[in-house]
Order: C-alpha cells, then sequence, then structure tokens
C-alpha cells in the first residue's frame, strides 16, 4: 500500500488508474505549459527537488531554469538515486530535507498571508 498526504492507494488497480489519468489529462496539459512566461523573478522561496536520473523532467533542463529563477530564497536539492519520484525513491532524504528547512519559511508564510490579505480587500473581497 502507498501513502501520500490526503491520498492512499489501496491496490494496484488504483495506482493504474491514476496513472492513466495523469497520461491523458495532465501531461498533454503540462505539455503547454511554458515556464519562461511565469517570469523569472519570484517573491517566494522556491525548492528544486530533482531526480539524477529522471527521464521526464531532464535533469540539465531544470538546473538551467534553476540558474535563470531569482527569488527571496532558492535551492536545489539533488537525488542522486532517483528518477521521477525522490519522494517515493529516497523517502528519508526527502523528508528530512522539509522537516530540517520548514521552520526557515515561517515569515515567508506570514509575509504570505499578509500579501493575500491586501489582494483580497483590493479586490473588494475581504473584509
Amino acid at each position: 500500500m502507498c501513502q501520500l498526504p490526503n491520498i492512499l492507494l489501496r491496490t494496484t488497480s488504483g495506482f493504474l488508474v491514476a496513472s492513466f489519468f495523469s497520461l491523458e489529462t495532465l501531461i498533454p496539459q503540462a505539455r503547454k505549459v511554458d515556464l519562461t512566461q511565469l517570469g523569472f523573478d519570484f517573491g517566494v522561496p522556491i525548492l528544486f527537488f530533482e531526480g539524477r536520473h529522471d527521464p521526464y523532467a531532464r535533469p540539465s533542463l531544470i538546473w538551467s531554469y534553476y540558474e535563470m529563477v531569482g527569488a527571496p530564497r532558492k535551492e536545489f536539492i539533488w537525488f542522486d538515486n532517483s528518477g521521477h519520484f525522490p519522494f517515493f525513491e529516497e523517502k528519508q532524504k526527502f523528508a528530512d530535507y522539509l522537516i530540517d528547512t520548514s521552520d526557515g519559511f515561517e515569515e515567508t508564510r506570514k509575509r504570505t498571508m499578509e500579501v493575500h490579505k491586501e489582494l483580497l480587500k483590493l479586490a473588494g473581497e475581504g473584509k
């Protein structure tokens, strides 16, 4: 049985259904996304988790994009023994990294919530 946050895949058939959904729905949409159109300067921290053997998101392409991105904090975390799913293939390293770095994002989370509230007020949706 495979467990993810808020997802429980109890059977092989459940995993296959999810995989086919991704192939039929998500991948065609993802192919149309041009991340460069988002720009390269972001006001939030960005973490890149990349498996060195990823057959779908070429590591050299992801590294090139990472080098162009500007953010208050950015990190590129290599998973030497992983392909496309480092959170499955190197579970402990992935979990340890998230736990070790989560405290560093508290100020960013607070500021993001403040900005979100300001934007809602400007849009007439906030109180």
